[in-house]
């Protein structure tokens, strides 16, 4: 229960981005569910973690992301997984590596649609768009944005709407619709 209580402020923090504290948080709620043998929350415990470290510059979390979704693909950890899958296409991002954050968000959306997963549709959408604005597939992308944003506002993800209308305003500014942006980039400012 002490980790659960200690993960849970730690995703707190990583999502008013206090990055630094959510971090913390997330090592010592690994530590107590090793003490505690309570593994069925490691992939998500160290999805997280490591997402902190990736956000905090940590270009070298790869492995740390691959090892939980093994763990959490191999004991049918769907949910886990999908924390997995968010953190390794992040990670492509940040390497400039956009046809494998594709491939991530691919992954996200299948297992999402799989098992029903409304809300991680939203987040598979948005890392596509994503990848596909960095690939400069600009139509695809904003269609795939779009429907994220949909979805987003419609499970009432805040951070998540927030995030994509970021990402749309640099999409319509890489086309020149400074209209476009400008609105997106209000919306952030609103939020």
């Amino acid at each position: 229960l002490q980790s659960t209580y200690t993960w849970a402020r730690g995703f707190l923090w990583q999502e008013l981005n206090l990055l630094q504290r959510a971090k913390t948080d997330h090592a010592v709620a690994i530590s107590l569910a090793l003490q505690s043998h309570a593994g069925d929350s490691l992939p998500r415990l160290q999805a997280d973690f490591a997402i902190s470290q990736l956000r905090l510059g940590n270009l070298e979390v790869g492995h740390e992301l691959q090892f939980a979704l093994t763990r959490a693909v191999n004991h049918r950890m769907e949910i886990h997984a999908t924390r997995c899958l968010e953190g390794l296409a992040e990670l492509a991002l940040a390497k400039g590596e956009p046809h494998q954050a594709l491939a991530y968000a691919e992954q996200l959306w299948e297992l999402a649609e799989t098992y029903d997963l409304r809300e991680i549709l939203a987040r598979a959408l948005r890392w596509r768009g994503e990848a596909l604005l960095t690939l400069e597939q600009f139509e695809t992308a904003a269609t795939a944005l779009h429907q994220a944003l949909e979805m987003a506002e419609l499970y009432g993800r805040i951070r998540l709407v927030w995030q994509i209308h970021a990402v749309l305003a640099r999409l319509y500014r890489a086309q020149k619709q400074e209209e476009k942006a400008s609105e997106h980039e209000g919306q952030v400012q609103k939020i």
